[in-house]
């Protein structure tokens, strides 16, 4: 076999590298293709494997789907209406630990709650605080319409009393059934 000279020149301007290679006896490759027909065969021992593999592999996304269902998640907000005088509401960074004595945000209108995310077979809360500024006492009446199929309100603060010049800082509950309908929704709750 004769080798292949390479050499290096710098043109005219001297900017460019040129490769000049002599190519006279260079060797042509060739391949050889033979008649012979390829054939995989599988033996039963791999034929077992293949299918333990494809069964592994249905049951890791079986787990995943059913563990994808447990984790929808429903949005929701509600609207609070406030139909008793001298009844009102501070729904604005309400939480467990709030003094409501000292809440500045009271009103008795365009109240809302936009509540976190319920996960389907679990419960959430919400925090409001409550104040009567009337001259007699109110018993506390919630009302929430129009949930969807499997999720449910509640308070322990139903039926509770409220004494003219008191506020109260009541827990809400929204809970979702494992089979709850899923997606976003909107409800009112009554608080009379």
């Amino acid at each position: 076999m004769t080798p292949v000279i390479v050499s290096h020149k710098r043109d005219d301007f001297g900017s460019k590298a040129s490769i000049n290679r002599r190519r006279a006896d260079l060797p042509i490759a060739s391949l050889e293709v033979s008649e012979k027909q390829m054939k995989i065969e599988f033996a039963p021992k791999r034929i077992r494997l293949t299918r333990i593999a494809i069964a592994l592999v249905a049951i890791s996304l079986a787990g995943y789907i059913a563990y994808a269902a447990i984790q929808i998640t429903i949005q929701n907000n509600s609207s609070v209406s406030i139909p008793v005088t001298n009844l009102f509401a501070d729904t604005t960074g309400v939480t467990a630990t709030t003094n409501c004595a000292t809440a500045s945000g009271y009103t008795d209108t365009g109240l809302t709650i936009n509540w976190v995310a319920v996960p389907q077979g679990a419960t959430v809360n919400a925090n409001i605080c409550l104040k009567n500024t009337g001259t007699g006492t109110d018993t506390l009446n919630f009302v929430a319409s129009q949930l969807p199929t499997g999720v449910t309100f509640s308070t322990n603060s139903q039926g509770a009393s409220l004494a003219s010049g008191t506020s109260l800082n009541v827990q809400l509950r929204l809970s979702a059934t494992s089979t709850a309908t899923n997606g976003l929704f909107s409800f009112t709750l009554t608080i009379s």
